[in-house]
């Protein structure tokens, strides 16, 4: 049927009708405009946001929502929160409106009318684990909310606020109190009221006491310590008490108050009771305040040591009970002080009994430098502890516990520059002597006290060995046999390697650089750089027998370098073949010097030949440069590991070519090659960054310019994917159809 004029302009206005809604759609404009902070994301634009908010293949509008609201989804996933406690949770558009761009607020005064509450003031945190009472229950949701009011909130509007009194509040209190604030203080009651504070049990508030108020005794100098205290017992941990002392003034002299809680042993917490103590203290307070009355004090009247006549304070001054100065003269003339001077001690050796007999006995005497053993424990007290002078105290104190300073030494000092070399075992006597025999007697001999301890070798070694006898002496000095250090290996041993460490070693007559006293034979801390080639890296893994090989003159275990390996040692090549087969010692590489050094070592270190220094340069020692992709590829990329090494060591093969066609697959499968069965130039429209198109002109690389009509086309429009036999697609670029009919029919359409 032949097309009306009224059917073709029906026609045209579908076509304009769809036209729009395709555009509306490409737009992202579907029922009506997103909320600003909605439409400032790019994800969101066009048809394809959609599926971003209402979900695709069956995805909910909550599951969609939560993709982005992840918090909120927190909330639904655990019922926890406002929206978690939501009879309908999943309907988010049942609360909150969309597509009316900014004329309607995402959260408003609806949306808490849809959650079931009467406005968004009325809502009181129900379900929330921060209950609103007392002051916090007349404030507006923005005092804690910063954006609780926003039209449009720009990041969260009402989650994320910590629930710590902290973050609101500044404490008072100092910084190192980690206490809850709830534990003193409640919402509905003033801060300084502290209404939820106890008193620590270790401190009970009864008597006089409990009528004060906290200041009376906390001043403001003193807060850390009350508050520190108020945390210590809500925390279960009994804090300090304090002594009466702290706040009272004693009316007794300082010996009286030993104990911080002396004055509560007399008087209670009662004014009345403290004013009347007990005139006449008995026996058993007196136990109790530090100075029991036993053996000769227990029939003593207390006039004997409390003048009746004296006031108060000199009547009874308090003492300590080893403080026996302060009625009796010292009768050892201050040979016990304290490092304050006063005496003190008496009781460590005296009883309350009677002066004499000392209760200090032999056994006693054993936790002092000299324990009373052997013929020591035959002496009497009088035989070491004499008066240094007529009517002068007898000396305790300060006495030699060495034996020289008793007994002469027979062997005329000979071992008394040695003292301080074995002062682990005593006196220089007590090395080789002992108290329980003779002094001819030798018990034990340490040869270390000589400076010289026998180790390895020369523990086995008789003495005789070093020592030859002496005229009137067993053994005679080391220097009759071997003059010089002791302490040198030379000096008693010949050199074995005759010199060959010479100049290297710091002392090359040093043999405990290399060797132990147990046997020569066993090579122990030798440092390989003495040799003037330090093993590092794969070196340093070698075994010894690969360079030195086994056995050589001499008898020796190991050979010489030279022997295996003769030139330059400092040389990789030799030793080592060049896997490269001179590869990189072209007249104009061979000399080239990168910060890593020259030869091998230009792109090579000692820690292992696979692995390639920074300082090689691909295109100046290939010839080809990497750039764009190549730059970013692997080496493995193009120089495929090999499964094993090679004859020559390599670990790599070598790369198949420099054209695109040696590596890369051609996507055109030949249509732009220069003749069948020639390799394309890809570079003639792609470069090395990415095989993006960058340089193509259609007017002069094609027999089809593009006019005004077609110069808006898409490539694909007429470049579309083309069977080939085997069974794949390729973009069809050529041969195409030039003339209008090889594309479009005689209707419009195209074909």
């Amino acid at each position: 049927m032949k097309p009306t004029a009224r059917n073709l302009l029906g026609l045209l206005s579908l076509a304009a009708v769809l036209a729009l809604v395709l555009l509306d759609v490409e737009d992202g404009g579907g029922p009506g405009p997103l909320s600003p902070p909605h439409a400032r994301l790019d994800e969101l634009a066009g048809a394809r946001g959609c599926e971003e908010c209402h979900g695709a293949g069956g995805e909910s509008l909550a599951t969609a929502c939560s993709s982005c609201h992840e918090a909120i989804g927190d909330e639904l996933a655990s019922g926890r929160g406002l929206h978690g406690r939501l009879e309908d949770a999943a309907a988010c558009g049942a609360c909150h409106g969309e597509h009316h761009g900014d004329a309607l607020a995402l959260v408003d005064a609806r949306a808490f009318i849809a959650a079931g509450f009467a406005s968004q003031e009325s809502y009181d945190h129900t379900g929330l684990e921060f209950g609103l009472s007392g002051v916090h229950d007349d404030l507006a949701c923005s005092a804690c909310h910063e954006q609780a009011d926003a039209r449009f909130a720009d990041g969260p509007r009402f989650l994320g606020a910590s629930q710590a009194c902290a973050s609101c509040h500044e404490s008072p209190h100092p910084s190192d109190l980690a206490s809850s604030c709830t534990d003193c203080h409640d919402q509905a009651s003033p801060f300084a009221e502290a209404a939820s504070f106890e008193h620590a049990s270790s401190f009970a508030l009864s008597g006089v006491h409990a009528g004060l108020d906290c200041a009376a005794c906390h001043e403001a100098g003193q807060a850390s310590d009350w508050e520190r205290a108020a945390v210590a017992s809500l925390a279960g941990v009994a804090p300090r008490t304090r002594a009466c002392s702290a706040c009272h003034d004693s009316p007794h002299g300082p010996g009286l108050l030993a104990a911080e809680s002396d004055c509560a042993r007399c008087h209670g917490t009662t004014l009345a009771a403290f004013a009347e103590p007990d005139p006449e203290p008995s026996r058993t307070l007196h136990e109790a305040l530090g100075m029991a009355l036993e053996g000769a004090h227990a029939s003593l009247a207390c006039a004997s040591c409390h003048e009746s006549a004296a006031p108060f304070e000199q009547r009874y001054p308090g003492r300590e009970a080893s403080s026996c100065v302060a009625c009796h003269a010292d009768p050892h003339g201050g040979q016990f002080l304290t490092a304050d001077g006063t005496p003190t001690g008496c009781a460590d050796c005296h009883g309350t009994d009677a002066f004499v007999p000392s209760t200090f006995d032999r056994a006693r005497h054993g936790l002092l430098a000299l324990p009373l053993e052997g013929a020591h424990s035959a002496a009497s007290c009088a035989d070491c502890h004499l008066a240094p002078a007529d009517g002068a105290p007898v000396a305790f104190a300060g006495l030699e516990s060495a034996c020289e300073g008793c007994h002469a030494d027979p062997h005329g000092g000979l071992f008394a520059a040695l003292a301080n070399g074995v002062a682990a075992a005593g006196p220089s006597c007590a090395a080789c002597h002992g108290s329980t025999s003779t002094f001819r007697e030798v018990l034990e001999f340490d040869h270390a006290a000589t400076g010289h301890p026998l180790t390895g070798a020369h523990l086995a070694t008789s003495c005789e060995s070093c020592h030859a006898p002496g005229a009137d002496r067993r053994l005679g000095p080391v220097a009759a046999l071997f003059p010089g250090d002791p302490e040198r290996c030379a000096t008693c041993h010949q050199d074995p390697h005759a010199d060959a460490f010479e100049g290297r070693a710091a002392d090359p007559s040093d043999c405990a650089a290399c060797h132990g006293t147990e046997s020569f034979g066993a090579v122990q801390g030798f440092e390989h750089a003495l040799t003037g080639f330090a093993l590092r890296g794969a070196h340093e893994a070698a075994a010894c027998e690969s360079c030195h090989g086994v056995g050589g003159a001499g008898g020796r275990r190991l050979g010489k370098v030279e022997d295996h390996f003769p030139g330059d040692a400092s040389s990789c090549a030799t030793c080592h073949t060049d896997p490269h087969g001179g590869l990189f010692d072209r007249p104009e590489l061979a000399r080239a010097t990168t910060v890593l050094g020259t030869g091998c070592a230009r792109c090579h270190d000692e820690s292992g030949f696979a692995g390639v220094g920074e300082a090689f340069d691909h295109g100046a020692w290939t010839g080809w440069a990497l750039e764009g992709a190549h730059a970013e590829a692997s080496c493995a990329g193009c120089h495929e590991p090999l499964e094993a090494p090679d004859l020559l060591g390599r670990r790599s093969a070598t790369a198949r070519g420099t054209d695109c066609a040696d590596c890369h697959e051609d996507p055109h499968l030949g249509q732009f090659a220069p003749s069948p069965g020639e390799a394309t130039d890809c570079r003639r429209c792609h470069d090395t960054s990415a095989f993006r198109v960058v340089e193509f002109d259609h007017a002069t690389m094609t027999r089809f310019p593009l006019d005004t009509t077609h110069a808006d086309l898409a490539c694909s429009a007429c470049h579309q994917p083309w069977p080939t036999r085997s069974g794949r697609e390729v973009v069809r670029y050529r041969p195409l159809g030039r003339t209008c009919g090889d594309c479009h029919d005689a209707g419009g359409g195209d074909r």
